[in-house]
Parts: C-alpha cells; sequence; structure tokens
C-alpha cells in the first residue's frame, strides 16, 4: 500500500515535471523560431537596400559586437522611406545621430566588382586553366588563382553587416 502511494506520487511528479519541461522546450523553440525569422528579415532587407546596409554597418562600426535582428533592428518603411533603426535591444547605449553621422561618412562607396571584373582573367583562360588542372596540370591554374587573391585584396569587398 505504502509502495502504490510512492509509486503513484513519483509517477505524478515525473508527469509534472515532464510536463513542464515540454513546456519550456515549446516555448524556446517557437522564441527562437521567431527571432530566426526576425534575423533573416533583417538580412533581406540590408541585402536590398544599400542604405540600410550602411546604417548596419555604421552600428557595427560603433558597436561591434551587435548584431542585426538581435541587438537592433532596422525599418525602411515610413520615415520618409529612409532606412533607420527601429529597435535597440542592447544594454549598450543607442548611437546618437551625430555619432552615425559620422560613422557612415567613413563607409566608402567603391565599386569594387567593376575593378575586380576588370583586371580578373578572361572567362576563357580561367577556364582553359581549370581543363588543364583536370588533366593533371595545376601549374596555370595556380597562376591564376594567384592574381584572383591578388586583385580580391587590391578591391575588397566593402564591410558587411553580420
Amino acid at each position: 500500500m505504502i509502495i502504490d502511494k510512492i509509486f503513484i506520487t513519483i509517477l505524478i511528479m515525473t508527469i509534472v515535471l515532464g510536463g513542464g519541461w515540454l513546456y519550456i522546450l515549446s516555448r524556446n523553440t517557437e522564441r527562437m523560431r521567431t527571432q530566426i525569422h526576425q534575423i533573416s528579415r533583417q538580412h533581406t532587407l540590408i541585402n536590398a537596400n544599400h542604405k540600410a546596409r550602411d546604417i548596419c554597418i555604421a552600428v557595427h562600426k560603433l558597436r561591434p559586437n551587435l548584431h542585426v535582428g538581435v541587438d537592433f533592428t532596422i525599418a525602411s518603411d515610413g520615415h520618409k522611406g529612409k532606412p533607420y533603426i527601429a529597435e535597440w535591444n542592447s544594454d549598450e547605449p543607442r548611437p546618437t545621430e551625430a555619432e552615425l553621422k559620422r560613422a557612415l561618412s567613413t563607409i566608402e562607396h567603391d565599386d569594387y566588382a567593376a575593378k575586380r571584373l576588370s583586371e580578373y582573367p578572361s572567362i576563357g583562360d580561367q577556364l582553359d586553366a581549370a581543363y588543364k588542372a583536370r588533366q593533371g596540370n595545376g601549374i596555370e591554374l595556380a597562376h591564376l588563382d594567384e592574381i584572383i587573391a591578388d586583385v580580391k585584396n587590391r578591391h575588397p569587398k566593402p564591410g558587411e553587416c553580420a
């Protein structure tokens, strides 16, 4: 009789604790799904809108440890159609307009892609070298890879926002 009461008590406690654990797990999963969706929306915006990307880069120059979509969000609706910091979720101080303006002025708008394209070896040369490498002669491909790496170093991509 006592064993039955102990068993029932343990069973009820196991069910309650298991249910509580499942509830916490489901809430964390939902929060994670919402956060991933927010980060995805932010990255879509900053990849499609260069002014939004510039704001993100400026924030990273000022607060390097922050992440768009988590610590702050950028929006471009309303506010005269220009992107702006819509939410600030970080404990670090929000950058002032003056700080943002200074950081934005340091971002270089360089057409790196056009510069790279004009200096890369031709597609024909790259394909020929790739063919020769597949046939066992990788010397020409290695040489072209060095040229491409040099071009990329001289004309880096502008800062990316993470």
